[in-house]
C-alpha cells in the first residue's frame, strides 16, 4: 500500500517548531516516507503558514485557533495535585485538531509528537491494520500497573470521580498519545467539539489531552493496542528502549535513553543544523 492514502501529522507552536521540523526531517530521511506530512499549528504560527508550506521538507501547514483554556488554567493555579504539564503545556490540547474533519481527505493518519526520534523506515508500522480504530501503545507497558484512573487528579477534584466513572471505566489500561495511527472513519464533524467539551468538563486530566482522548476512544471502543513484538529486526515503537535493547532495535522512540551515534545520523544532525538556521531566517522565527 502506498503513502498516498496516509498522512503523517504533527502539532507545533513556535516554541516547538525546531523539534517538529527535526522529526519531519528524520521521517523523510530515515523513515523513507514520501507522502503528505501535515503540521497543525496555532495562533503564534498563523502568519507563518505560507512560509512553512514552502519548506523543502514538503509540509502542509494548517492553522486552527488556540483553544481558550484561560478558565481551566485559573482553576488549576496553585492546586497541589496540578502537574507541570497542566500548568505549562496547555497547547497539548491542540492535538485534538488532528481529529478534525480536515483529515478525512486521507484514509489513515499517523500522528507523531514533535521530537520523536526516527531510526528506520516506517513501512512495517504503516502496514498495521487500523481499520475503524486507533492503534496506540499502552502507557502502562510493560508492567501494566497504571490504569486510566492515574491519568486524572482526584486529590483536588474529588467531585469529578463520580461523573467520570459514569462515562468511562477507570480501572482499565489506556494508551499514550505520542504516537497514534488511526482510520479517519472514526472522525466526524463533531469530534473536535466533543473532545474540547470533555476537556473542559474534566480539567483534572493530568497529562492534558491524553486522558481526554482515552475517555473519548473508550466510549467508542476503538483503541487497538500497538503490537509489542518485533517486525523484522525491530520493534515498532516505545517510549524508551527497554532493558537489554538499544535504540537500533526500534523504528522510533519518544525519549531514547542513549542516542544512536553512527556516522549517518551524525551527518544528518549536522546537516539539519544548517537547514534549521536557514529555515529560521526564511520563515522568520
Amino acid at each position: 500500500m502506498g503513502d498516498g492514502d496516509t498522512c503523517i501529522a504533527l502539532v507545533s507552536n513556535r516554541a516547538y517548531l525546531r523539534k517538529a521540523l527535526l522529526t519531519i526531517w528524520e521521517v523523510r530521511l530515515f523513515g523513507k516516507f514520501r507522502g503528505d506530512i501535515v503540521l497543525v499549528v496555532g495562533n503564534d504560527l498563523k502568519d507563518l503558514t505560507i512560509a512553512i508550506g514552502k519548506s523543502r521538507l514538503r509540509i502542509i501547514p494548517v492553522c486552527f485557533p488556540d483553544i481558550d483554556r484561560s478558565q481551566e488554567n485559573r482553576i488549576l493555579d496553585d492546586l497541589p495535585g496540578a502537574t507541570y504539564a497542566q500548568r505549562s503545556k496547555s497547547f497539548q490540547f491542540h492535538k485534538f485538531f488532528c481529529f478534525s474533519a480536515f483529515f478525512k481527505q486521507w484514509e489513515k493518519v499517523l500522528y507523531l509528537d514533535a521530537y520523536m526520534k526516527i531510526h528506520a523506515p516506517l513501512t512495517p508500522l504503516l502496514k498495521i491494520n487500523c481499520a475503524n480504530s486507533i492503534v496506540a501503545h499502552s502507557d502502562a507497558y510493560p508492567t501494566y500497573e497504571w490504569t486510566l484512573a492515574d491519568q486524572f487528579n482526584f486529590l483536588d477534584f474529588p467531585d469529578l470521580l463520580a461523573p467520570l466513572s459514569k462515562i468511562a471505566n477507570l480501572s482499565v489500561d489506556y494508551f499514550q498519545t505520542g504516537l497514534m495511527y488511526y482510520d479517519t472513519s472514526i472522525i466526524d464533524d463533531e469530534t473536535v467539539g466533543e473532545l474540547i467539551d470533555l476537556s473542559k468538563k474534566f480539567p483534572n486530566s493530568r497529562t492534558n489531552e491524553q486522558g481526554i482522548l482515552n475517555i473519548w476512544a473508550q466510549r467508542k471502543s476503538i483503541w487497538t493496542k500497538l503490537p509489542v513484538d518485533r517486525h523484522g529486526r525491530r520493534f515498532l515503537y516505545d517510549y524508551h528502549e527497554r532493558k537489554e535493547f538499544d535504540a537500533d532495535d526500534y523504528i522510533m522512540l519518544k525519549y531514547p535513553k542513549s542516542e544512536k551515534k553512527d556516522l549517518y545520523r551524525f551527518l544528518s544532525l549536522a546537516t539539519f543544523a544548517f537547514f534549521w538556521r536557514a529555515e529560521r531566517k526564511r520563515i522568520g522565527v
